[in-house]
């Protein structure tokens, strides 16, 4: 009898050691976001190509198209305030990027008007007419920053609005990525 159930107790860990492993296999893996490669035009007309920015960390400030013209500025606002402050503390070390999704634009209004007024930002802006790089970062109708390592993986993202607290957070996950880079 004892070796019936010495024999039982074995089959009965060997399943749960098979069973694990197989659950284990099909959990969401925790690791970093691969973003496929995009191209977009800035206000100026130049093209930005994700893939010739590999090796760089990259900062982007998702702008979404809003409903209302005063959410609009103060993301816009939101969104320079962000950029200013990682370039005040990073420099030139990073590429740092707005991006405005522009899917809503009133017919009437011309795209050169919209372009003119990017042009004035003290950052380059992306304009995602079609929103398409906006649907692949997952970003909804709410303002976004992500940061994207040297491989190309979004490495960081919040979608909070500008404060202290949560700038030192971010620029210490940019630190922590330069770190493992070098």
């Amino acid at each position: 009898m004892t070796v019936f159930v010495s024999i039982l107790t074995r089959k009965w860990m060997l399943t749960v050691l098979v069973l694990s492993c197989f659950v284990i296999g099909r959990l969401p893996a925790q690791t970093k976001t691969q973003i496929r490669d995009f191209e977009l035009k800035d206000a100026t007309n130049k093209t930005f190509r994700l893939s010739e920015h590999r090796g760089e960390v990259l900062v982007l400030s998702f702008i979404p198209d809003m409903d209302s013209k005063k959410t609009g500025s103060y993301w816009l606002g939101e969104s320079r305030r962000w950029m200013e402050a990682v370039r005040q503390k990073f420099g030139d070390s990073l590429t740092i990027v707005g991006l405005k999704e522009m899917t809503d634009l009133p017919m009437f209004l011309p795209k050169s008007f919209v372009r003119a007024k990017l042009r004035k930002e003290p950052f380059p802006y992306l304009i995602d007419w079609k929103g398409n790089v906006f649907d692949k970062f997952s970003v909804g109708k709410k303002f976004a920053l992500i940061v994207i390592d040297q491989q190309g993986q979004v490495a960081y993202r919040t979608s909070e609005p500008f404060s202290a607290e949560k700038c030192k957070e971010v620029c210490a996950a940019i630190e922590k990525i330069k770190r493992h880079s070098g």
